[in-house]
């Protein structure tokens, strides 16, 4: 498919967070299409110059989503967010139902951690559990949310806990306000390879590291092999269910559902989602 169908401009909305956003914008462009890319945060993300590409940084609340699409003059949804964003996919879902454009959803499929020294917990409060029962010093690699748990059982443990987070305001406000010290802070944009999550690990002496199963794109196995190298226990968050049914995990199962919407003149119609 090339350009727009029977002279109409489609303007996709690309919900952001994940390195793969990059690569689904350069695939819409390529395809004609506009494109308007929302993240979370003001990081940049090396997105496509285009003059039919615009991106706003800033995280959209619920109840601006629907306001957001109608501004923009949004004809379909596709959320590249990342796969623990379940609040952020459930709220553009819904936006694009009221609106009554087509949502799909973008996912990498997990890392497959299968190791043996790799222990899963279904929640914050269970892997922060998890994570201090060892008796050794823990690294949080799961970003600035959800961090009191692992305050918390630091405090009552009296084991050191860091946080690797995203070197951004909004982190740093978070970590403050979940009560970290701010010696235990590390500010670090990735991916990291093998080496630099060894290093990490040596000069703080981590004993546990607990991180998301991001996938293989997500700096996943990096850590894995540097922990498994460095003799650290890995706990791990497990997914939650998606909010809607068929996800797509390639890039070319994505963009044939999104052909044969805009070919069936769809790009306005409910696809793919749960009311």
């Amino acid at each position: 498919m090339a350009g727009d169908p029977a002279g109409v401009r489609q303007v996709i909305w690309l919900v952001g967070g994940t390195s793969e956003a990059r690569t689904v914008a350069a695939a819409l462009l390529a395809r004609g299409l506009g494109v308007v890319v929302t993240t979370a945060t003001e990081v940049p993300s090396a997105l496509p110059d285009n003059p039919r590409l615009s991106w706003r940084p800033g995280r959209l609340h619920p109840e601006e989503m629907t306001a957001f699409i109608a501004r923009e003059a949004i004809s379909l949804v596709i959320d590249a967010s990342h796969p623990y964003a379940r609040e952020v996919q459930e709220s553009a879902r819904r936006a694009a139902t009221r609106s009554g454009i087509a949502y799909l959803r973008f996912e990498r499929p997990g890392a497959g951690l299968a190791a043996a020294w790799v222990c899963w917990a279904a929640s914050h409060e269970e892997a922060a559990r998890l994570a201090f029962s060892f008796g050794r010093s823990v690294l949080l690699t799961t970003g600035s949310s959800h961090l009191a748990p692992y305050v918390q059982a630091a405090r009552q443990t009296g084991l050191p806990l860091f946080a690797r987070v995203l070197p951004h305001p909004s982190a740093e406000v978070a970590c403050q306000a979940a009560g970290l010290d701010p010696a235990c802070l590390i500010e670090a944009r990735g991916p990291f390879g093998v080496e630099e999550n060894r290093e990490t690990i040596q000069r703080l002496g981590i004993g546990v590291l607990v991180t998301k199963d991001s996938g293989q794109s997500g700096g996943v196995p990096e850590k894995l092999e540097a922990a498994r190298l460095e003799g650290c226990q890995v706990v791990a968050l497990c997914r939650s269910v998606p909010v809607v049914e068929g996800v797509h995990s390639t890039l070319d199962s994505l963009l044939a559902a999104l052909d044969a919407l805009i070919a069936a003149g769809r790009g306005n119609a409910i696809s793919g989602s749960r009311g």
